[in-house]
């Protein structure tokens, strides 16, 4: 995890850049959580939170971008509070150019 605190894949963390309040995101949560009691549901337990991102990314105006293009969109927000703390550890760790 980018933020060398908690376990799970990127998509956990990027998550945390889309507003709570977000209606598409709580759809994405409540269509997900419908699948989750599916019999034909193949999602295992580790994956549900790149489910969740990728479903939600699917939904949006222009579908499949990129993470680093989700967030030149607009789609993710970098002024989350979990994203200062990541740009500072990483401009504290890596010399940028």
């Amino acid at each position: 995890m980018p933020d060398n605190l908690h376990t799970g894949y990127l998509e956990h963390f990027l998550s945390q850049l889309i507003p709570k309040e977000d209606p598409l995101w709580m759809h994405t949560q409540t269509a997900l959580e419908t699948l989750r009691e599916q019999p034909f549901n193949e999602i295992t337990a580790a994956k549900w939170g790149k489910a969740h991102l990728h479903t939600w990314l699917s939904w949006k105006k222009e579908p499949g971008k990129p993470f680093g293009q989700a967030i030149d969109a607009g789609y993710l927000s970098i002024n989350a509070s979990i994203a200062s703390s990541f740009i500072a550890w990483f401009s504290g760790t890596f010399q940028l150019s």
